[in-house]
């Protein structure tokens, strides 16, 4: 009609609804027939699609006679564009260290179902942008506690670590984020159910309640590197703790997406040593006599870094898994936690919900154990790169700076990071 406004779209857009917008509109230039703008409230649909991104052009025209003044004329036309963006799914691990051809991986989503029909899936394996190899066998299940998880078999490789791109038919592509999964199995018990200690973060920390002397509170939880059990605490301190010494070997592969390392990293243990001279500027690991709890480790063994090990500054590296670290030497609630523990009867420090254990020390062949226990800090001693700072205590006393020589092998009690 004169005297108002009409727009067109391109005849080759995207997604353009047909049922919707007159196709006797579409223009690949702006001075075709052009379509009236409708009035407020008969909205017309234009165009819809799929793809993550969306361009649309809109050309314009107005039909005036000349019996309309001159002057200058506007309008205002308003658009509404609805984005759907899909629900973030993320994988654990988001990274993984393949070691042998045919090795078997595990990738967890954060997809919850009850669907018995969970599709196919495609799990590539990249090292920054670049596609190295596609897993054969996948297989989509659920666990018991209905989260989607995969299993398959890698091709071969040469050993390294490779970022996990996961692509599920019913769901879409999952996300490669730095995120590890954590899987909430029931929000009213302390640390929400979970199972692993790499599934722990500050948030579950904060909310968990205090150890009691008498053993409420103490979660037991696996590390995912080897499946061996520990126990873990919301202590006085505010922290979550390792209440049972690390007990993990040598001869695994540590990788930043279940270790205390830079993300995208690794590091080799060498086997654990029974017996034999121990040695400061190298990791070792020494196995435990008697039974006692955990292994002994030396100073590099504890920051997992041989190029390091003379360093007299906090190490922000660790043995600990992933979201765990070493003790800071200079965190007042590391030093406040042992003040608290010793009040009144050094012998707390052994009882729940602490159970510092008095598990000795090994040093150049020889173990000494029952009269004292050490535990390495992530701290260096300045100007001295032979020795580094531990928690000694023994039946008289706590010292938090205890100096010790970097080859001895001393016990390990991770903190939550960020805690």
């Amino acid at each position: 009609s004169s005297n108002t406004w009409g727009f067109a779209m391109s005849s080759n857009t995207r997604g353009i609804e047909s049922n919707n917008f007159d196709s006797d509109y579409s223009t690949t230039t702006n001075n075709s027939k052009f379509t009236t703008v409708p009035v407020n409230g008969s909205e017309v649909l234009l165009t819809q699609d799929t793809e993550p991104t969306s361009n649309t052009t809109i050309y314009y025209g107005v039909k005036a006679d000349r019996d309309i003044p001159a002057g200058s004329y506007s309008n205002t036309v308003l658009y509404t564009a609805l984005a759907e963006q899909p629900s973030e799914i993320r994988v654990n691990p988001t990274e993984v260290s393949v070691t042998n051809p045919l090795q078997t991986l595990t990738i967890y989503t954060s997809i919850n179902t009850t669907d018995s029909d969970l599709g196919a899936a495609t799990i590539k394996l990249l090292q920054g942008s670049t596609e190295k190899g596609i897993c054969t066998n996948p297989v989509v299940a659920t666990d018991s506690d209905n989260y989607l998880y995969v299993t398959c078999t890698t091709p071969v490789l040469q050993p390294g670590i490779y970022t996990v791109e996961l692509t599920l038919a019913k769901y879409g592509r999952v996300l490669t984020s730095d995120n590890i999964l954590n899987i909430i199995t029931d929000s009213t018990k302390p640390f929400q159910g979970i199972t692993y200690m790499q599934q722990m973060t500050s948030d579950i920390c904060t909310n968990a309640p205090t150890a009691t002397s008498t053993g409420a509170n103490i979660l037991t939880v696996k590390d995912s590197r080897d499946n061996k059990s520990y126990k873990i605490a919301h202590l006085v301190d505010g922290n979550c703790w390792m209440v049972s010494n690390l007990a993990l070997d040598g001869g695994n592969i540590l990788t930043s997406y279940d270790s205390n390392l830079p993300y995208n990293t690794s590091v080799e243990l060498p086997p654990n040593m029974s017996s034999g001279t121990s040695s400061r500027g190298h990791i070792q690991i020494i196995s435990k006599k008697d039974n006692l709890d955990g292994n002994y480790y030396n100073w590099c063994a504890a920051i997992a870094n041989d190029k390091n090990c003379g360093s007299s500054n906090p190490v922000n590296t660790s043995i600990c898994p992933k979201n765990w670290t070493l003790p800071n030497l200079n965190s007042y609630s590391y030093k406040n936690l042992f003040t608290i523990a010793s009040l009144n009867n050094i012998e707390k420090i052994e009882n729940l919900p602490y159970s510092f254990t008095r598990n000795g020390y090994y040093y150049n062949e020889y173990y000494t154990v029952s009269i004292s226990g050490y535990y390495w800090t992530n701290t260096g001693v300045s100007n001295i790169p032979a020795n580094a700072y531990a928690l000694l205590y023994n039946a008289s006393a706590i010292d938090t700076e205890n100096m010790s020589g970097k080859s001895c092998g001393f016990s390990i009690r991770c903190v939550l990071s960020n805690s």
